[in-house]
Formats: structure tokens, sequence, C-alpha cells
């Protein structure tokens, strides 16, 4: 498989960050969800190609999203923070005990304290999209004979699909 241009990405980043612009505004959250925009094709790349996600691109991320969290936290409200380590809580779990990555756990947590900032059911959404994709792959996978039992299948792009399609889903609901 070809590497996309440098266009590819910085188009799909931009597309990306429109959408986050539109769904976010002057939450705190806007600005994790603006590096996430700019990483997202290059996590996504990079766990398709290695099955990792990098640290170099997860943990700015993962601190943004953080910051964002507590700075909404300061302003009253609580949901971002309390969703983001609820959700990296329970994904660290799955990847202590097998099934699921590290990168996929702290990935998991910065997405989870951004999409916070919507609230509850978004997040819930995401992750419900994340593991019905991720699912049906790994299904269909087995039943092709192109994965055998207990063989990994790359979660990363899975995650961000399911906030990306979350965010897009607000944003279509923002222009109407």
């Amino acid at each position: 498989m070809r590497a996309p241009g440098a266009a590819i990405v910085t188009v799909a980043s931009a597309l990306l960050a429109a959408v986050a612009v539109l769904v976010l505004g002057e939450r705190a959250a806007l600005a994790p969800a603006l590096h996430l925009a700019a990483v997202t094709p290059l996590l996504w790349l990079a766990d398709v190609r290695e099955h990792r996600l990098p640290n170099r691109l997860v943990l700015p991320n993962l601190a943004l999203a953080l910051l964002a969290a507590l700075a909404a936290g300061a302003l009253g409200d609580w949901t971002p923070l309390l969703a983001g380590l609820g959700t990296g809580a329970v994904l660290v779990v799955l990847s202590l005990v097998g099934g699921l990555g590290m990168g996929d756990a702290k990935l998991g947590a910065a997405l989870a304290l951004t999409l916070g900032s919507l609230g509850v059911e978004p997040l819930l959404l995401a992750l419900l999209l994340a593991l019905l994709g991720g699912g049906a792959v790994s299904i269909a996978g087995l039943v092709a004979r192109r994965l055998r039992r207990g063989q990994a299948i790359a979660f990363g792009p899975f995650l961000l699909a399911g906030a990306w399609a979350v965010l897009a889903l607000q944003a279509v609901a923002a222009l109407r």
C-alpha cells in the first residue's frame, strides 16, 4: 500500500478540524479536537500498518484533553473529566487483561475527555460505533479466514472513526 501524499493528509485534517470547530465552538475541548484532527490520519495509518499508536502523537492529545476537561470542571462542568477518567480506567483494565493495546486505552481516554464535553450520550455512541466496527471486521476476518482466532486487529482506527462520526453527526445537526 502506497503512503498517501501530504496533500491528502492535509485535506483530511482540515476537514476534521472544520467539523471540530463547527461542533465544539468555544468549548475548551476544541483545542484537543483540533490537535486530534491534525494527527488522526497519521494515527490511523500507523495503527493499520504497525499495530501501534505512537506516544508522540497520542500523549500530547491526552494532555490537551485532560487540561480542557479540567478547565471545563473549573467552570462547573465535570462531565468531560468524569467521562474521560471512567472510560480510560475501563480501557486500561481491558488492556491489562488482553485484547486491547495500551495505545488504544490512551487514545480512548483522550477521546472520552474531549467527547465528554458534549455529554455522556455522544461518548457512548462513539464507543458503541467503535465496538461495532471493530467487531464486524473481526468477525468478517474470521469468516473469510484472513484472521486467526486471537489475532489482533488495529482498534485505533475504529475509535477514531466512532469519535469523528459522532462529531460529524453533531455538525450536521448544527447546520440544520
